[in-house]
């Protein structure tokens, strides 16, 4: 594999990862945004949130005492109603109506108890006033069985149990009122967390720009030095080292190139000297063949003298040899003149 290729592989490898844990952020923020939008539907956040205790016991409580209230109110209702019913009939299914809102209101009580984490005398102060009130309701219904609506009517709308109902409801309002500041404190953390979490996307989106601009320039830097290195090798390869380069070598691999650079020079300074020693052997070599040629000549011109001089002597030889026979003919001669006539005449005839 190249060396772009890896660099560029590693490069979107961090980019993608970058945009994944922004994606994870994101999602949380819209978790989170979610996660207000329906904090007041209870049904549908408890199933939403699954098992965050913390939450769940804020809008279990909430739930409780709302629920606590309203059936509160349907009872005090029903038994206003039963104060002024005149049939048994109707008596007995207001009756049952009132058992059944009682029973939800102490399994509302029960849970609220269970999760409850203020102050223990407002719930503890609610039950008391609705234990009670069992009683009062069971005073009204006993003048409703007896006939006497207009002492249940004065009962339940003027007298004692007026007062205590409306002791009840405020308690209850107080209660719900709390419980309405729990979850709105809640509320407000949820919505901090959002923020928080918004502002956290924003930074992992500019931590993911940041990065792929860091990332990118890295990544080019180091492929600019590798294909400045790999140009510096190319060129000591193919014997081109007039050019030289310029890095930083505060880095590893600007020592890298450096020291490509730095061998490059050597490697130009020792072809130099390798020029000029071929240039000062050529030279050498002219002047060697120029003494031979010399010497060439010279033996030949020894030779030629070599051979004049042998043929110089061996004329000296016969002209010696000839002159000689011919001063013994002349000799023999009755007069000196003749010979002597002969003798040049000879001579001149040889070199004629």
């Amino acid at each position: 594999m190249k060396i772009s290729t890896k660099f560029y592989l590693s490069f979107w490898i961090m980019i993608v990862f970058l945009i994944g844990v922004g994606i994870i952020a994101v999602f949380q923020v819209h978790s989170l945004y979610k996660l207000t939008n329906q904090f007041k539907d209870y049904s549908e956040l408890t199933s939403y949130l699954g098992d965050n205790a913390q939450i769940k016991t804020v809008m279990t409580n909430k739930n409780a005492v709302h629920n606590a209230h309203i059936n509160i109110v349907k009872t005090f209702n029903r038994i206003k109603e039963v104060a002024i019913l005149k049939g048994s009939e109707d008596l007995g299914a207001a009756k049952k109506a009132i058992f059944s809102y009682e029973d939800e209101i102490e399994q509302a009580f029960d849970t609220i108890e269970k999760h409850f984490s203020g102050d223990k005398q407002k719930l503890d102060k609610v039950k008391k006033l609705f234990e009670q009130w069992k009683s009062l309701r069971n005073i009204v219904i006993a003048l409703q069985e007896q006939g006497k609506v207009d002492e249940a009517l004065d009962l339940i709308f003027k007298g004692q149990g007026a007062q205590h109902i409306a002791d009840l409801e405020k308690a209850v309002e107080k209660l719900h009122h709390f419980m309405d500041q729990e979850a709105d404190t809640f509320l407000d953390r949820t919505q901090s967390a959002v923020l928080n979490a918004l502002w956290v996307s924003i930074a992992m989106v500019i931590v993911l720009l940041l990065g792929g601009w860091i990332v990118f320039a890295v990544s080019h830097n180091n492929m600019k030095n590798v294909t400045l290195a790999l140009g510096i090798a190319d060129a000591v390869a193919t014997g081109n080292l007039s050019d030289h380069f310029e890095c930083d070598a505060k880095t590893e691999t600007g020592q890298l190139l450096q020291t490509l650079d730095t061998m490059q020079a050597r490697l130009m300074k020792s072809s130099h000297e390798v020029e000029n020693m071929e240039t000062h052997l050529h030279e050498l070599e002219e002047e060697n063949r120029i003494i031979e040629k010399e010497k060439h000549i010279a033996e030949e011109e020894k030779r030629i003298a070599e051979k004049a001089l042998r043929q110089n002597k061996a004329l000296d030889k016969v002209f010696g040899s000839f002159l000689n026979d011919e001063k013994e003919a002349g000799e023999q001669d009755d007069t000196g003149e003749e010979g002597e006539y002969l003798e040049e005449d000879i001579i001149e005839d040889f070199f004629a």
